[in-house]
């Protein structure tokens, strides 16, 4: 039985000489069905940056096993990272590159055949992470996955508890916040602390949980929040004490600078 059968074969003997009773037979032939379709499974929705998301192919044989080499093609998007190390194709061929191309070969048994892998999502994302394959027809949709990604809102404030006019000599608190918002932080958020004419940072008054708190002096200071900080619905805080000196003329001023908010 060859590739050029149909769902039956018939074969006829013509006879001279003689009479025919049956002379033809008729044989039914069960080709192979193959669908494939794709899945993804995140940790959580939306995923965030450096995630893992789990991708599942699964190609059904049905019928009578595969008659030719079948290639599937898959095309990570923008934003997704091949983790190499973690393909698993039991009954396939993979390279270890995007895109990821896995072969699976004439003879396969009837039966679900599948590749699993994972892609991190990396920064280059936005919004959302596609992934998708071909090589076989697919159902509306059932080779190509989209993953909502979120990425970090990082904004700092500034206060202070100073409220009318004040005297030299006085000390005011200061409180800087940084609000982490829907994602860990990608980068450091780092503040740069400068007093002002009139201002002199108390020393040893600050304090930060979380925060690196470096180049201090009389004239401000830095403090840092690595990256990693999760998000969550109460502040970051660094708190510090400032003297109104002689050096303030009819107000004192105060600004800190953020990079990576």
């Amino acid at each position: 039985v060859t590739a050029a059968a149909g769902t039956a074969v018939g074969n006829t003997v013509t006879p001279t000489g003689a009479s025919c009773g049956t002379c033809t037979t008729t044989t039914p032939v069960a080709k192979p069905g193959v669908a494939l379709s794709k899945t993804a499974k995140a940790p959580r929705s939306p995923a965030q940056v450096n995630d893992l998301i789990e991708y599942t192919l699964t190609m059904n044989v049905t019928d009578a096993k595969t008659l030719e080499l079948i290639t599937l093609t898959d095309t990570l998007g923008t934003g997704l990272e091949l983790v190499t190390s973690s393909i698993v194709a039991p009954r396939f061929t993979c390279n270890a590159a995007n895109p990821l191309v896995c072969t699976l070969p004439a003879g396969t048994a009837i039966g679900t055949h599948t590749v699993t892998y994972k892609a991190r999502v990396t920064t280059a994302a936005t919004g959302s992470v596609t992934n998708s394959v071909t090589g076989v027809p697919c159902a509306t949709g059932a080779c190509t996955t989209t993953t909502p990604v979120i990425k970090p809102s990082v904004s700092v404030s500034k206060s202070t508890t100073a409220s009318g006019s004040v005297e030299i000599g006085d000390t005011l608190n200061y409180t800087l916040r940084v609000l982490v918002a829907d994602a860990t932080t990608l980068t450091d958020v780092v503040l740069t602390d400068v007093l002002g004419a009139g201002l002199e940072l108390v020393a040893n008054s600050v304090t930060g949980a979380g925060f690196d708190i470096t180049s201090t002096s009389t004239g401000g200071f830095t403090a840092t929040l690595p990256a990693g900080a999760p998000a969550r619905a109460a502040a970051y805080t660094v708190t510090y004490q400032a003297k109104v000196t002689a050096a303030a003329g009819t107000a004192v001023g105060n600004t800190v600078t953020p990079t990576g908010a």
